[in-house]
Order: C-alpha cells, then sequence, then structure tokens
C-alpha cells in the first residue's frame, strides 16, 4: 500500500508477493534456464562416462561465495557433517575462511554478481582445470538454490549435487534435472536452519539443532565495561538508518553513563563517523576477522543494522538490537539468545531486490524506526542480561524522549 515519508513523497512500495518471496523478472528467468542447460550438458557427460566415485561420497563440497552472514550460517552444518566423520570443502572468499575452522576453504575474491558473465566463465573454468583433481566425485551442495553455483559444482566433478528447489528467498525456481532438490523454507526459518535440511538428503544423523557457534574467535578477548558497539554501516547503503536516529540513540547512551563505540571495516571510517553525525568520537576499525571478532567481544551489547557483524556477534553469543528495514525476516534475522528486532512498519511491504536501483527506496523504509524504539529495545536487551549496563532495574526513558 503507497504511503509516504516526512517531505510528503510517495513512496511505490512493491505490493508483499502472496508467500512473501522477492519476485524475480523474465530476464532472471531466462538467464536461470540458459545456464541451466548447460548444467544439463554436464551432468549427461557424468552419466555417459560414469565419473562417480564411491570413495568420495564422505566428501562434501560447498559453494557460498557472498557475505559474511551467508558463510557464518553454514557453521552448523559443517560442524555436523565433520563429526560425522565428512570431510568438508567450502568454495568462499579468502576473508571468511576463519569462520569455519572445521572445513577446507577455496578461495575466490568476488561474489557471482560482482564477478559478472565472463568473469563468472573463467572463475568456473580456472576451478576446473586445477581443483578437478582433488574434487572428482564429491557430493556438492549449494546452499542458496543459485544455479550458478550448481554449474561451479558440476564443472570441477561433483557427479552428486544438492540444491534447494529456488533461489534463496525469491520466486525464482531451480530448474529440474540439474540437482537433487531439497525445499526452501526461508519464509518459516532462519538462514541456518534452512541449511540443516542437507542433513538428510545427505544421510547424515540429525543432531539437535544449534545456532553457529563462533566462540573460537573470541577466547583472547577482554570485556571492556560499558562499551556499547555501533554499527551504523552496511555492504548496501539502502540499510542505512537516519543519522538523527543514531545522534539521538548516541544521547541516550551518553545519559546511561555508557561508552558508545562505532565498529566497521578497513575504510568505513569516515562513513561511520558521517552516518552517525558524527556523535561518536571512538572509531575501532577491524582489519580482518579475528580483529573484527575482538572487537565485538570487548562490548557488552551492540547496536546494529543487519549486516555481516550483527551476524558474527550472534554467533559470539552477544546481546544486541538489530534495525531491519527491506529485510526477508525470518530468514536473516540474529539468533543470539538476547536479542531484539526492531522493524520498519514498511517492511510488512515484503522483501525487496538489494540492488542499486532500489538504494532510495530502502532508506526510506528505514526511516520509518524511530529512535524511541531502538531505545526501548536496549532496555529489553538490558533487562534480559546478566549485568544490566549500569541501569540497574529502570525501564524508564529518558525526560528528552518522552514526548
Amino acid at each position: 500500500m503507497p504511503t509516504s515519508d516526512e517531505s510528503g513523497e510517495r513512496l511505490a512500495l512493491p505490493a508483499r508477493p502472496s508467500n512473501g518471496r522477492v519476485r524475480v523478472g523474465a530476464r532472471k528467468h531466462v538467464a536461470v534456464w540458459l545456464l541451466s542447460s548447460v548444467c544439463w550438458v554436464l551432468r549427461l557427460f557424468q552419466m555417459l562416462f560414469n565419473e562417480a566415485d564411491p570413495t568420495r561420497s564422505k566428501h562434501v563440497v560447498l559453494v557460498e561465495p557472498y557475505g559474511m552472514g551467508d558463510v557464518i550460517s553454514l557453521e552448523p552444518l559443517v560442524s555436523l557433517m565433520t563429526q560425522a566423520g565428512v570431510k568438508v570443502t567450502v568454495l568462499c572468499q579468502q576473508r571468511w575462511h576463519a569462520l569455519l575452522p572445521d572445513a577446507s576453504c577455496i578461495s575466490m575474491e568476488k561474489t557471482w554478481q560482482q564477478l559478472g558473465f565472463i568473469g563468472f566463465v573463467k572463475v568456473v573454468l580456472h576451478h576446473a582445470k586445477c581443483s578437478r583433481a582433488s574434487l572428482k566425485g564429491a557430493v556438492g551442495v549449494d546452499p542458496r538454490g543459485d544455479v550458478r553455483s550448481i554449474l561451479w559444482l558440476r564443472a570441477v566433478g561433483c557427479t552428486e549435487v544438492y540444491s534447494f528447489d529456488r533461489f534463496l528467498g525469491s520466486t525464482s525456481r531451480v530448474p529440474p534435472g540439474i540437482a537433487s532438490l531439497v525445499p526452501e523454507c526461508s519464509t518459516t526459518k532462519m538462514r541456518w536452519q534452512n541449511n540443516l535440511a542437507f542433513l538428510e538428503p545427505l544421510r547424515i544423523a540429525n543432531q539437535p539443532m544449534r545456532a553457529p557457534n563462533l566462540s573460537h574467535l573470541s577466547q583472547n578477548s577482554a570485556l571492556v565495561n560499558g562499551r556499547i558497539g555501533i554499527v551504523a554501516v552496511a555492504p548496501w547503503p539502502g540499510k542505512f538508518w537516519l543519522t538523527q536516529g543514531w545522534v539521538t540513540v548516541v544521547e541516550y547512551l551518553k545519559a546511561r553513563s555508557l561508552v558508545p563505540v562505532l565498529i566497521c571495516g578497513p575504510g568505513q571510517e569516515s562513513q561511520s563517523a558521517e552516518a552517525t553525525g558524527f556523535s561518536v568520537k571512538e572509531i575501532l576499525s577491524a582489519k580482518d576477522v579475528f580483529d573484527l571478532a575482538r572487537i565485538i567481544s570487548s562490548c557488552e551489547a551492540l547496536i546494529t543494522l543487519d549486516s555481516g557483524p550483527m551476524h558474527l556477534a550472534s554467533a559470539l553469543k552477544k546481546p544486541l538490537v538489530a534495525l531491519f528495514g527491506p529485510a526477508h525476516l525470518p530468514l536473516w534475522a540474529p539468533f543470539s539468545p538476547n536479542c531484539e528486532i526492531v522493524v520498519s512498519p514498511l517492511t510488512s511491504n515484503g522483501p525487496i531486490h538489494l540492488v542499486d536501483s532500489n538504494i532510495e527506496l530502502g532508506k526510506k523504509i528505514m526511516r520509518e524506526i524511530e529512535s524511541k524504539s531502538v531505545i526501548v529495545a536496549f532496555e529489553k536487551v538490558s533487562a534480559g542480561s546478566a549485568k544490566k549496563f549500569a541501569f540497574g532495574s529502570s525501564l524508564n526513558l529518558p525526560a528528552f524522549l518522552q514526548k
């Protein structure tokens, strides 16, 4: 339903799909079927030449070329497979290797989308030449329902491939015959819960479910009393919140004698400071995953956008408040034992594509989040923690917010 922002401008919000998924256009459907035709040819070749290798049935290859949160969501699946005696290899960006210490990793530097068609073809041919000897006959798993990942798995010699029956969170279905398909449940389950659906077809005993746990990254970290981490930037600018909202929240934290600090990656210092109206003096820039985990572990709690650091904080079991606008929930919801999610009222219109053309729409959706809602959520997180972050038992809003 159309609405308007504070300037009176009409927002062209997408109609919510009946199934709560992102709609995929005709051009992308055509691209999916074209790539699938290559997968069919590769599978036929494998069947004709009987490339199956029974000695590799205990070797599983996963493909996750995207962000930190995506890779973190694989941790429970990888852990359960290795406990069952399965060798696990993961294709992911090199900077995320530390997130999956139980797996061997094959490095890539860009996502499928960043590579473009020509770059993708070059990567497939390179790995078909360099990695096929070690991966031939292994079982492939694509936890995104992405035909490009299925094609890569076929090209490196995986004769048995499993994938979701549709692209994660979308209306785009994976064509039949290119992989053994597993139902995708992004409208009812978190990402890491979805991934565990592959245990049954892989014939691995399903152990009690648990969320991602990356405690190995925080073993040498010291807690700083009163420190509250703020993550005000994300890879997609459409997730940014209002500067004035951050200024109000920072003022509230300081009034509670807490110490807000900005958490960001290398090169994001200026962007983070600007996003929060230069209201936070201390900026902690992480040079890698280990450094980011150390910084997050030093905080008593986080207030964060939907981002990779949010998922890392969840895996470190940190209390947190997460701000969601054009989000796909519960797929990307945080899973920390003590967390609150603040959702824009316009999120109910359904998720949108995180592409450049939708950045302004995403920002307008985020503007509907009120600073009072964020502060109330933080009070709840504090009340649910063993330590009260200097709040005592008071849950009263400061005077400047009682309007």
